[in-house]
């Protein structure tokens, strides 16, 4: 092959160049050295110009890191912090469910309009917030429907409670409409809780 067909410069070498000249600028700047190359189209600049340019970036740098840690390490502290009851989940005041007997209401309202599946729903949180404020189990956003059939299984009349958390599996998890003779059976046992 002919000596002219071999590339005389290429991309990496290019870049490599334009490093290793800003290097040596840099180091010209701070440490007043002469720089192996000609500093070419670099242009000279005061000492302090070039120790604040120097300094704002090791800022940055440095910032950029501490941004990545915290990103990192961060939520893991806190869930650590949240399990030692140190740093709270959440520094805002918690929110104030309404309790039992708005939840009834608003199932007679749901009622009235005809709409069963949000009236059987209310009295599913009227249930739960039964339970919240006679102290038998309390209320708390994260359990499921299994773990409140778990914490029922002692209570008096362990069955109105089944049957309401059962009718609220169907509403979440099944298509089917709920009919003016579920809900009445609904409010039978809903009664029976609240009477006892």
């Amino acid at each position: 092959m002919a000596a002219d067909s071999f590339a005389k410069n290429s991309l990496g070498w290019a870049a490599q160049q334009l490093q290793r000249r800003f290097s040596e600028w840099v180091e010209f700047q701070l440490f007043n050295e002469p720089p192996d190359i000609p500093l070419g189209s670099f242009p000279s600049l005061p000492g302090w110009v070039a120790k604040f340019a120097l300094l704002l970036m090791v800022a940055l740098a440095a910032g950029w890191l501490c941004w990545l840690a915290a990103q990192i390490f961060l939520p893991e502290l806190r869930g650590w912090l949240s399990q030692r009851q140190i740093f709270p989940q959440s520094l805002a005041k918690p929110q104030k469910t309404p309790g039992a007997a708005v939840w009834l209401r608003r199932s007679q309202e749901w009622q009235r309009q005809g709409n069963y599946n949000e009236a059987c729903r209310a009295l599913y949180m009227a249930m739960l917030e039964h339970l919240d404020e006679t102290q038998q189990v309390p209320h708390k956003l994260s359990r499921t429907d299994g773990e409140y059939r778990e914490c029922i299984r002692h209570l008096p009349q362990p069955r109105s409670y089944q049957f309401l958390i059962t009718v609220h599996e169907e509403l979440c998890f099944g298509n089917g409409a709920i009919s003016a003779e579920l809900f009445q059976r609904c409010q039978q046992a809903y009664q029976q809780i609240e009477s006892q």
